[in-house]
């Protein structure tokens, strides 16, 4: 008896077994024909880069830092320290080998390119081609100023006994941003985590274009919305609302604008539980950073006095910390089209930092050039008075324009020749200044 019930037992099992067999093969199926047939009109995965999977945390000494260990895809990229490398690195620097730093914001990183064109990995090219043996690391952290630079330079950077250390510099760059003496005391308000299922679902949208429907609520809904009796616009949202926004559609999916909310909200009931449960796994950044008051300068000399000070306080104390830590640095000034941009051009570039100051000289151009030249001055004074040595490329700015091919169109950030081309030119001043041959005898 016991025999025949422990047969129907495992008949039954079996039947389970293969059910669900066949509606995982039936469910692969369906989903295999759906992912032909979305992607033959056209659509493509998400890139969870642009629709806000950061790969910035929290960090306590320079504000914010990139995660370690990212691999998003080859343009996110960051190696066991949080360097954009694809590469492991140790502290202690190979003899022989000349180690160079590069810092900066995203142009340092090389946003939008593959690692072979970013600045650091171009002017490590350059200098092997030269007959140096050499090591160039990329520092670029999205987002810094050259505030962040310093702090990163001080808690960090030193620890990686580099010869030199570059400071690409850029317009944005250029603007510290003194923090409020109220420093972010709860991670948690600013970081969402997500948990381990999420998190892998996510991260597997980057390679379905059904993943990406399902994941991303402005798509599911520009699909789903034709096919159903009533309409599938996003409720509005009452004034005074707390929360963020819809998440975008995905860049270059104009046809994706709208999202399911039904959908949306089932997904989001569905991984809410397991986010409770998983307190690892990725995160999302959304960095509040609280803004001082702005402060009114009333002519533009005023303006500039403030500037000269806010700006060369900061490259003084960086030149002042390097010196003694044996550290040869350089600032590079900012190079960009900035004194040949048609007005369409501007228009295009991204220049958030030049509101203020735009009232104070009358237009956008004429303060953009200014800044060009101030930054410059300050940076070169500043840096040369303690030390410092300084790249210039304001004469290279003042005869720069979008046709030649440098610089990206928001006009901060460069083409790939751009970064090339940057790269080639900080390898030259290193091997004037004989970086390899310090190296060389370090060994």
């Amino acid at each position: 008896m016991k025999g025949e019930i422990g047969a129907s037992i495992g008949e039954v099992g079996a039947g389970f077994a293969r059910l669900a067999w066949r509606a995982l093969v039936l469910l692969l199926a369906v989903g295999l024909v759906a992912e032909v047939a979305l992607r033959a009109r056209g659509l493509q995965p998400q890139n969870l880069y642009r629709v806000g999977f950061s790969a910035v945390v929290i960090d306590r000494w320079t504000e914010w830092a990139m995660r370690p260990g990212v691999r998003l895809n080859e343009y996110a990229v960051t190696n066991a320290y949080g360097l954009h490398e694809d590469r492991e690195i140790n502290l202690q620097k190979t003899p022989g080998v000349a180690r160079v730093a590069v810092i900066g914001s995203s142009v340092t990183w090389g946003l939008g390119e593959a690692l072979e064109n970013t600045i650091p990995r171009s002017a490590q090219r350059a200098l092997e081609k030269a007959g140096c043996p050499a090591e160039v690391l990329n520092f670029g952290n999205q987002g810094f100023n050259i505030l962040n630079a310093s702090a990163f330079l001080q808690a960090k950077m030193h620890q990686f006994n580099p010869d030199a250390v570059v400071v690409m510099m850029d317009l944005q760059m250029g603007f510290p941003r003194f923090p409020l003496p109220n420093p972010i005391s709860d991670e948690q308000a600013v970081v969402r985590r997500l948990g381990f299922w999420e998190a892998m679902f996510k991260r597997a949208s980057e390679y379905s274009v059904v993943l990406t429907a399902l994941d991303n609520v402005a798509i599911s809904r520009a699909l789903v919305s034709p096919w159903v009796p009533f309409p599938m616009e996003p409720r509005a949202k009452a004034a005074g609302a707390k929360g963020a926004a819809p998440p975008p559609a995905v860049e270059g999916q104009k046809a994706f604008d709208q999202v399911s909310r039904w959908i949306g909200d089932r997904i989001a009931a569905v991984f809410e539980p397991l986010k409770a449960r998983e307190p690892g796994g990725a995160a999302i950044v959304a960095a509040a950073k609280p803004v001082p008051p702005a402060r009114k300068e009333r002519t533009p000399e005023e303006y500039e006095r403030r500037r000269e000070r806010d700006l060369g306080s900061v490259v003084s104390a960086m030149a002042a910390f390097a010196k003694p830590m044996g550290i040869k640095l350089y600032f590079t000034t900012p190079y960009g089209p900035y004194f040949h941009a048609t007005d369409a051009e501007l228009g295009k570039f991204s220049l958030n930092m030049m509101v203020e100051p735009t009232p104070l000289y009358g237009s956008l151009a004429t303060a953009t050039r200014r800044e060009a030249e101030l930054q410059s001055r300050v940076i070169s004074s500043s840096a040369q008075a303690a030390g410092a040595a300084v790249i210039d490329m304001l004469p290279a700015s003042r005869e720069a324009t979008m046709a030649s091919g440098d610089f990206s169109s928001d006009g901060i950030h460069f083409s790939a020749q751009g970064y090339r081309h940057m790269g080639a030119l900080i390898a030259e001043r290193l091997m004037r200044d004989g970086v390899c041959g310090a190296a060389a005898k370090a060994r």
